[in-house]
């Protein structure tokens, strides 16, 4: 008798809010283990997902984790990318990246703006007051520069509900 081959399958998975509309896409081979993960690391992560995800439970919205396709493990990379590319249209997803294992690092003005925020965390606990508010002022309006410089990822920002002065 001849032994059946086995496919080892993985998902791609959706976050989405309590109106449906899928907000996260990604991919685990258990999906509502990684979920999971997603819902602690909020509790501190300063991620587009992790931001979106306290928003919805501080307003007391639920966010649900649906498996959208299982696909083999060797074959999840294009899936992701195919989900995340077409949800991206609806213009309210938070993936940074473009999936099928890139790194989640932000692009453009995001990243220029995190490299600062790390560059300058370190000192910042305990700096004047005066200093601060001095940065930040400074830090506003290099964003506003860099958001003309790179207004595709303004218009991300924007369809997040981040609105830049």
């Amino acid at each position: 008798m001849a032994e059946k081959a086995s496919v080892k399958l993985t998902a791609i998975y959706a976050l989405s809010d309590c109106d449906g509309a899928i907000r996260y896409v990604g991919k685990a081979d258990n999906p509502f283990e990684r979920a999971q993960q997603h819902y602690r690391d909020a509790k501190a992560g300063r991620r587009p997902l992790h931001c979106w995800i306290r928003d919805e439970r501080s307003a007391g919205r639920a966010v649900h984790c649906h498996v959208i396709e299982w696909v083999p493990v060797e074959h999840w990379q294009a899936a992701e990318r195919r989900w995340i590319a077409e949800h991206r249209k609806s213009g309210s997803l938070v993936n940074v990246a473009k999936g099928g294992n890139q790194p989640a690092q932000p692009v453009g003005a995001a990243r220029r703006a995190w490299a600062l925020k790390k560059k300058m965390s370190a000192s910042w606990r305990t700096m004047p007051e005066e200093a601060k508010a001095r940065i930040a002022e400074c830090v506003l309006e290099r964003a506003k520069v860099w958001a003309k410089q790179d207004q595709k990822i303004a218009r991300h920002l924007n369809n997040l509900g981040v609105c830049l002065p």
